[in-house]
């Protein structure tokens, strides 16, 4: 009797675990699948059909297909909110995504261009301070595998050299800034540099490019009034 306990506490505690797996793959699902609706679906058949197949996944579950509505809700309405949400997924490192169209795209729909700017820096800060602690905590391990006895001398490298990189992949798009942000919490980057850097570089770019933009705009609509 008492080894048949023992056997039934055993499997409830390796269940746990798996039902814990399960909810964080429902949860990536679902960054999946707003990435593919805020991007492709509007112009691809083929993700809108993939789109549906996801949503109907996501319908399964009570809890995950609420979280999801309310994520679609926000990014097709242009709140604030939505904004903070696109950006912040398209700054992970596992879904990365060109955030400066998302903001031109958001500039073209007469957003608040202050307001904007505030919500699409928030946005990729938060992701880009949750792919540097994903590699502090995690990758640390495997960048030792992979560096092994030089991981001290590029820790060392990549806080006297790195600034600049780091200020490079953040001012240029489509250079890797979301991976990199994991790399340098591996290699154990300064985070109070990174943190100071990111808000700074992220903060001077998109409102440059909100001036830009309008200059560029006004610059057209004044040429073909003549």
């Amino acid at each position: 009797m008492s080894k048949h306990k023992h056997h039934g506490k055993h499997e409830k505690i390796e269940e746990k675990p798996k039902s814990n797996a399960r909810f964080i793959i429902i949860l990536v699902i679902i960054f999946i699948c707003f990435y593919i609706y805020s991007y492709w679906a509007q112009f691809s058949p083929l993700f809108a059909i993939l789109l549906k197949k996801i949503e109907y996944l996501i319908s399964l579950n009570a809890f995950t297909f609420t979280l999801y509505s309310h994520f679609k809700y926000h990014v097709i309405q242009s709140t604030f909110l939505g904004i903070f949400y696109i950006n912040l997924f398209l700054g992970l490192f596992f879904i990365p995504g060109p955030s400066e169209i998302v903001f031109i795209g958001y500039l073209l729909k007469n957003v608040s261009p202050m307001l904007l700017v505030a919500m699409t820096v928030l946005g990729m800060f938060v992701s880009q301070l949750f792919n540097y602690l994903f590699g502090y905590l995690f990758g640390k391990s495997l960048a030792k595998k992979l560096f092994k006895d030089n991981f001290t001398k590029y820790s060392e490298w990549i806080n006297k050299y790195g600034t600049f990189f780091l200020i490079i992949m953040l001012i240029f798009p489509f250079l890797p800034s979301q991976p990199a942000s994991v790399l340098y919490g591996s290699l154990k980057y300064s985070f109070k540099k990174f943190f100071i850097i990111n808000l700074i570089v992220l903060l001077i770019k998109f409102t440059a490019l909100a001036f830009l933009f309008f200059y560029a705009n006004s610059y057209v609509t004044s040429f073909f009034k003549f």
